[in-house]
């Protein structure tokens, strides 16, 4: 098979998303932990909440960065 035709397979191989690296480690999908401060009658106090993740906006996945890849170059 030719070069072109190589990287073409290539790149129908590939996925084009992968897990968000900011929220993949939690029991949540696409959430992460935040902290918010609730008036508890005499001072705030800090509770722990879950928020969309500002990476993947609660998707869960992100697109891949492929410049960031080795060995994606075509030949060169």
């Amino acid at each position: 098979m030719s070069k072109i035709g190589n990287y073409v397979v290539g790149l129908q191989e590939q996925e084009f998303f992968i897990e968000c690296p900011e929220c993949k480690d939690t029991d949540q999908h696409g959430k992460v932990t935040s902290e918010e401060f609730k008036w508890t009658g005499d001072m705030y106090e800090p509770f722990e909440t879950w928020v969309d993740c500002n990476n993947c906006n609660g998707l869960g996945e992100i697109e891949r960065d492929f410049d960031d890849d080795e060995g994606n170059s075509c030949g060169q």
